[in-house]
């Protein structure tokens, strides 16, 4: 995360919010970061939004990290 600059937050969910982010190299260049939220007290929770990230991470485009 030392790498990008948080500008706002675009949004709140169940398991995260949304921001817009901008890369500290190249400050014009505009991204989406999802923070997802994981409760490790509540394995149901956990497992949900561990789902979510593996579903995350198999998506292909340049502006999902």
């Amino acid at each position: 995360m030392e790498s990008y600059t948080v500008v706002k937050r675009l949004g709140v969910g169940t398991y995260g919010s949304a921001y817009l982010i901008t890369t500290k190299h190249d400050p014009g260049q505009q991204l989406v970061l999802k923070k997802v939220k994981i409760d490790e007290d509540n394995e149901k929770e956990t497992q949900q939004a561990m789902l979510e990230v593996a579903v995350l991470a198999q998506l292909n485009h340049p502006l999902v990290l």
